[in-house]
């Protein structure tokens, strides 16, 4: 599993955990009043209209009937812990608490896509880190809630969050170890003056199923580019329009080919 698919792993989880939490206190009926309040901020433009004009929509889109705690995201439940009236008899230091995960889902939420895949597992770590702090503070905290629904709970995300951590420090190695073995052949090509046959010996290399799974093979490509090796520049090319779809760099690539095979054919 690549660095993108697990943040994502890590997003659902995140989810999960907030749908597990906030279905603890949630009373019969509740669907009706957070439809009820929902649709008055809306109408009244009042300041919470942009954290409850999407629950509204969501609501009319679906009907107040069909809808459950699986339709609720994480920016939703923390909005309804925080402004629902009536309010659910929550601590304020869970709320507290679980401000820090919509922080972490805020973070995530804003990515750039250019993020390396070691700083996307390091986010995917601490983000499991603020996981893992929230449902122990939830057991702890909220003893009102019956012990056998809280152990269980614990059990269960604790679990989890265990595994997903040791998958995503595993992965991370893994990254880390591939990227410094591919600055090292780079290097390697460069240092023998970019000659095809040391150039192709790598290609080769990376071609391979062992190395050629996922994006290993496109970083290959484009790190070389980026190195100008006037070989990598066509299958750099080739990774901008097929996979990234981004026409801009693919027209760059392309132009770099051009323009190396033009000082190379003119002797230049």
């Amino acid at each position: 599993m690549d660095a993108r698919e697990r943040e994502g792993k890590v997003k659902d989880l995140r989810t999960e955990i907030c749908q597990e939490f906030i279905r603890m206190f949630l009373l019969p009926g509740w669907q009706k009043s957070l439809f009820a309040t929902s649709k008055d901020h809306v109408e009244k433009k009042s300041r919470y209209y942009t954290l409850y004009k999407p629950l509204y929509i969501k609501m009319c889109e679906i009907g107040e009937e069909n809808f459950t705690v699986e339709d609720l995201d994480v920016t939703a439940i923390s909005n309804i812990v925080g402004h629902f009236p009536g309010s659910l008899r929550i601590d304020k230091d869970t709320k507290k608490n679980l401000s820090f995960i919509q922080d972490d889902r805020n973070l995530l939420g804003h990515s750039t896509g250019k993020e390396s895949d070691e700083e996307i597992y390091l986010r995917c770590l601490l983000g499991l880190i603020t996981l893992r702090k929230f449902v122990i503070s939830v057991v702890d905290i909220e003893t009102e809630i019956d012990g056998t629904i809280r152990d269980s709970f614990l059990k269960k995300y604790l679990r989890i969050i265990k595994e997903q951590k040791e998958l995503a420090d595993d992965e991370r190695i893994k990254t880390v170890e591939l990227e410094k073995e591919i600055d090292k052949d780079i290097q390697t090509i460069l240092e023998h003056g970019k000659h095809w046959l040391v150039w192709n010996s790598f290609a080769v290399k990376y071609s391979r199923p062992l190395f050629g799974e996922g994006d290993t093979k496109n970083e290959f490509f484009v790190r070389a580019s980026d190195e100008g090796i006037y070989y990598a520049h066509k299958g750099a090319a080739h990774y901008f329009l097929y996979v990234k779809k981004d026409f801009k760099e693919f027209e760059r690539r392309l132009f770099r080919r051009y323009e190396g095979a033009h000082k190379f054919y003119s002797g230049k």
